[in-house]
């Protein structure tokens, strides 16, 4: 029998150290950098980006700080 939506369990939650990795990697650490300031394998950081909540949460949080910047700016939302 397939189980339903609200059946399911909840997603898995990202570790303090892969958020901590977000946040460095968007302001701009390389995979590198990353893994020397959070005393991890560069392998490891490589690893997380296949993980898909890694990859959503960091692509939520860049989209965030892009719309911060431009609300900020003045730049947007664009009026005609």
């Amino acid at each position: 029998m397939q189980k339903r939506l609200w059946d399911r369990s909840p997603a898995p939650k990202l570790t303090p150290e892969q958020l901590n990795a977000i946040d460095l990697l968007i302001f701009g650490k390389t995979d590198k950098e990353v893994a020397e300031t959070l005393g991890i394998g560069r392998n490891t950081v490589s690893k997380w980006y296949k993980n898909a909540f890694f990859t959503a949460e960091l692509n939520i949080k860049r989209e965030a700080l892009w719309i911060d910047s431009k609300l900020s700016s003045g730049l947007w939302p664009l009026t005609r």
